[in-house]
């Protein structure tokens, strides 16, 4: 019997300064400085683990932000430098991610290094150049990864695209065509109690145009969705093998196709798939009757952006066209909130601060907005720039203005409690 080639996949370690999440900004990453940090778990290294092993390799998945490991804990993991390392870098977290790849070289320098996340080109080829690994696969990676590895045995280093793969399944810009057709990701490889939940990406990109957005930039403004049936029969899957305590949608814009959302709903009702899960979309793609359907097919939360209430700041963002259409979507978060209220669902509201041209009434005027909504959560995120976006750098006290804004959204305390306070000086 041929004895299975093997692999690693690693998450990198975190800087110091903050917890790396790889998969947050549709793989373009952020740092949460938190002490409460959020992380979701590696879903592109798990579904490339099921893709090597659907192709006779053995993989393993080394989780090192996930862990808390350091750079010295994460190479005592790599015992074999003879086999393939396959790293995740992401943008937010480059630095760290080439310090990793530095010490990675030096400390196992006969391992075949493979790039894969969401970096820029130009990052890449200064990796490249640099000498930190031997190949990076730049798109959408899942169906380019096996035949990446191959590149290996044939001697091949570089930049790697599909299109220089010879590979059918992409368009033009390196992006999956059939998500379909995609592999169940390995999650037996990750510790499901670090996170808590389990993820789910069944469709990917956004046309709408916000200039703020790392999505578009990193999976294109044409919407591509996974069929109804097969999305369920993920859940399904999940569900039976893995148990997970929810599912969380991690599609940027999951209910813009209506219909597609409604049949996935009565396949879920059918089959009698019972587990809570989550989306997001933005707010005009949400109506009382779909709501009601996902609340009996297992939502129970919804993500939204508002963003920010100010008109001229949603129309230079490109979130809405005009002055009047501002109005009726910040109307419209808040008819949604009510509803959602009212289904039993919980809704999550995210704003951002830090974001060019945003003046300290826009601030003022959006937590004022949310402390008379009240919903079930407020997230206030400071802008973050990235290569591709449509707009100039964050202001520079963007973590003050979201200080601001938190304070500002903050509901009044209930009488009782401020007479308390009082009491106790």
């Amino acid at each position: 019997m041929v004895k299975p080639r093997s692999l690693y996949l690693v998450n990198p370690p975190s800087p110091p300064e903050g917890v790396a999440n790889r998969e947050g900004a549709s793989g373009l990453g952020a740092l949460d400085r938190r002490s409460n940090p959020f992380l979701y778990p590696p879903h592109l290294l798990a579904t490339l683990a099921a893709a090597a092993q659907g192709a006779g390799w053995r993989a393993h998945l080394l989780d090192a932000a996930g862990s808390g490991w350091d750079i010295q804990e994460t190479l005592a993991h790599l015992s074999n430098d003879e086999v393939p390392v396959v790293v995740q870098v992401s943008y937010a977290s480059h630095q760290a991610d080439g310090d990793f790849l530095r010490l990675l070289r030096l400390e196992r320098p006969r391992a075949w290094v493979l790039v894969v996340g969401s970096p820029a080109r130009a990052l890449a080829e200064e990796w490249q150049a640099e000498g930190l690994a031997d190949a990076f696969l730049l798109g959408e990676p899942e169906g380019a990864f096996v035949a990446a590895l191959a590149c290996r045995e044939r001697g091949e280093v570089g930049i790697l695209t599909p299109s220089q793969l010879n590979l059918s399944g992409y368009d033009a810009d390196g992006r999956l065509t059939n998500l379909d057709a995609l592999p169940y990701p390995a999650w037996e490889h990750i510790n499901q109690e670090r996170y808590g939940f389990l993820s789910i990406l069944s469709s990917r990109g956004c046309p709408d145009g916000c200039l703020y957005c790392p999505y578009a930039v990193a999976q294109g403004t044409s919407f591509r969705a996974q069929s109804p049936l097969r999305t369920v029969e993920e859940m399904d899957w999940l569900t039976r093998t893995h148990r997970p305590a929810r599912i969380v949608f991690r599609d940027p814009v999951f209910a813009r196709d209506r219909a597609r959302v409604q049949a996935l709903c009565s396949e879920l009702r059918a089959r009698n798939v019972r587990i809570p899960w989550e989306c997001e979309s933005r707010p005009e793609h949400f109506d009382a009757e779909l709501l009601r359907e996902m609340r009996f097919a297992g939502c129970d939360t919804v993500k939204i952006g508002l963003e920010t209430v100010d008109p001229a700041l949603l129309v230079a963002l490109r979130r809405v066209a005009n002055p009047e259409a501002a109005g009726a979507y910040v109307a419209r978060v808040a008819d949604l909130v009510r509803q959602c209220r009212n289904l039993g669902i919980t809704c999550r509201v995210f704003v951002m601060a830090g974001l060019p041209g945003q003046s300290e009434a826009a601030i003022a005027a959006t937590g004022q907005f949310l402390r008379d909504l009240r919903p079930d959560a407020v997230h206030v995120k400071p802008f973050q720039w990235y290569p591709g976006l449509g707009l100039e750098s964050p202001r520079a006290d963007g973590e003050a203005q979201a200080a601001a804004l938190r304070r500002a959204a903050q509901p009044p305390l209930p009488l009782w409690r401020r007479l308390w306070q009082r009491l106790l000086g």
